[in-house]
């Protein structure tokens, strides 16, 4: 069965970021778009990683400063 969405932890390893990274980019609107399971678990979609990766990568070639 294929995985449908990745916890922060392994968002986090597939994308080479520490978790202060991520957190930091959610604060700053600049992370994925992640999802609401329960009161205090989140989830990020395949989707909303790849979406996320398309953005940055859109930024970088644009010549935007990362945070």
């Amino acid at each position: 069965m294929n995985k449908l969405a990745y916890s922060f932890k392994e968002f986090c390893v597939l994308h080479n970021l520490s978790r202060t990274k991520l957190y930091d980019l959610l604060k700053h609107g600049e992370g994925p778009e992640t999802m609401a399971i329960g009161k205090r678990h989140r989830l990020i979609s395949i989707e909303a990683a790849k979406a996320w990766r398309e953005k940055m990568t859109n930024k970088l070639q644009q010549g935007v400063r990362q945070i």
